[in-house]
């Protein structure tokens, strides 16, 4: 193994993650929030529509996802990727004014964590790392 990669773990054996927002900048600031975690990001999407299609092609490990989008919203999106894999782990961000509008209907729908904009690093990382422990 090259030097550099010298204690990493194999690529086959890294966690993938799938992030959904139609903010790029909100795409990038998650990006980096992950960057000290066990996790590739292997591709984002713009809409729920998008998701859909990118969890059917990778099957990521975990998606997170913001509700309100255009298209189709993260709600919709879960529900369509979880009738593909019910064992699928998603995790929803929502403006915090929406927020409690959203908490049930996304947890029965089957999101496995809710969290608020603007996203607060520490509990990001934790909820994050601890789903992707699972």
């Amino acid at each position: 193994m090259p030097e550099e990669f010298a204690g990493q773990e194999p690529m086959n054996l890294m966690k993938t993650m799938l992030i959904v927002d139609d903010v790029a900048v909100s795409r990038t600031v998650i990006d980096i929030m992950v960057s000290d975690l066990d996790v590739i990001v292997i591709d984002e999407a713009a809409s729920g529509k998008e998701a859909v299609e990118k969890y059917k092609e990778y099957g990521p490990d975990i998606v997170v996802m913001d509700i309100v989008m255009n298209d189709m919203n993260g709600i919709e999106a879960l529900k369509e990727i979880i009738s593909h894999d019910p064992n699928a782990t998603v995790v929803l961000i929502s403006s915090l004014g929406e927020q409690s509008y959203h908490i049930k209907e996304a947890m029965e729908a089957g999101a496995k964590a809710i969290l608020g904009k603007p996203i607060e690093k520490a509990k990001f990382v934790e909820v994050i790392a601890k789903l992707l422990e699972q």
